[in-house]
């Protein structure tokens, strides 16, 4: 909610300060901008890593401006009424609209979309008086410059943050479900695994903007908060010694996750949770239940194993 709050006040500003910029100025044609500004601000807002986007909306800004001019001085005049306009922006646009639902073309789609139709300015009377053309170009030119460049000026951070938080949320429901009683798991289970699940989702696509500086994957979290579900599902079917080394073993997962969500860094995993993990399956191995015993000891072995090697990869 935080980064929401950041990114509306951000966008917000930034029209706000294109707006003054307008009026001190006393710019004829700068109610374009503030416009196309508003627009531009609010699409970086929703990205995570403004940088690349930015150079890539720079790039893509002049392309659609000479797609405009094209549009404007060697099509437009060929449109005489609303058919023959409607049936010559028809091709373009509805390739464009196609791309807009490819992830990969999105950002180019849409630049295309919006500034090549807002340069070319389709109104009810084709005019193409070059002074007047260029003074709205070199408005609009500012407006896709100033966009990029602010959002790059007020976010020097991007995804890296995004996926710690991600990360640390993690963390915080994985000591959360390694202290639930029995009766909360039928409520709180599921809407664990689908949070857990999404996280995981949201997560994949920025790591590769972190370039290894985040100290997980988000794998080895989902791995070890099904293995906790597991064990929280057998606790109440356990007795005796095997009951209370279960319990041990969620109890020190418990503490382990809710420190490092408390500090926000990576911690060592304590030895005594092997301890306790042999003695648990050591006990387990006695049940006379086999599913049940199975399901408890694949999940300490895939539980141990993931703490531990996730400990030595970092």
């Amino acid at each position: 909610h935080g980064m929401l709050l950041f990114n509306a006040a951000s966008a917000g500003l930034a029209v706000f300060c294109v707006g003054m910029l307008w009026i001190l100025s006393g710019w004829q044609d700068g109610g374009g901008p503030v416009a196309l500004s508003s627009i531009a601000c609010c699409f970086f807002a929703t990205v995570h890593e403004p940088r690349p986007v930015a150079r890539l909306f720079i790039k893509w800004g002049a392309v659609c401006a000479t797609i405009s001019l094209f549009f404007l001085f060697v099509v437009l005049p060929y449109a005489q009424t609303f058919e023959a306009l409607t049936g010559l922006l028809a091709l373009p646009y509805v390739g464009i609209g196609a791309l807009i639902a490819r992830p990969g073309y999105n950002v180019v789609a849409m630049l295309l979309a919006i500034t090549t139709a807002s340069f070319t300015n389709v109104q009810s009377i084709h005019d193409a008086n070059f002074i007047g053309l260029f003074n709205t170009y070199l408005a609009n030119a500012a407006a896709l410059l100033f966009a990029p460049l602010w959002a790059m000026l007020v976010r020097p951070f991007g995804s890296q943050a995004v996926a710690r938080r991600l990360i640390r949320a993690s963390w915080h429901d994985l000591a959360r479900a390694a202290t639930w009683r029995a009766v909360d798991i039928p409520a709180s289970g599921a809407g664990f695994g689908a949070r857990m699940l999404d996280r995981l989702g949201q997560l994949m696509p920025r790591l590769g903007a972190t370039r290894g500086k985040v100290a997980s994957d988000g794998f080895a979290e989902l791995q070890i908060g099904f293995c906790t579900m597991a064990l929280q599902r057998a606790l109440p079917l356990l007795r005796g010694p095997l009951r209370k080394a279960v319990r041990r073993v969620l109890a020190i997962v418990a503490r382990h996750f809710h420190t490092q969500a408390r500090t926000g860094s990576a911690g060592t995993v304590p030895p005594a949770l092997q301890t306790w993990i042999h003695v648990a399956l050591a006990e387990a191995s006695q049940l006379r239940d086999r599913e049940l015993a199975a399901s408890v000891e694949s999940a300490l072995v895939v539980l141990g194993v993931t703490l531990v090697g996730h400990e030595t990869a970092r």
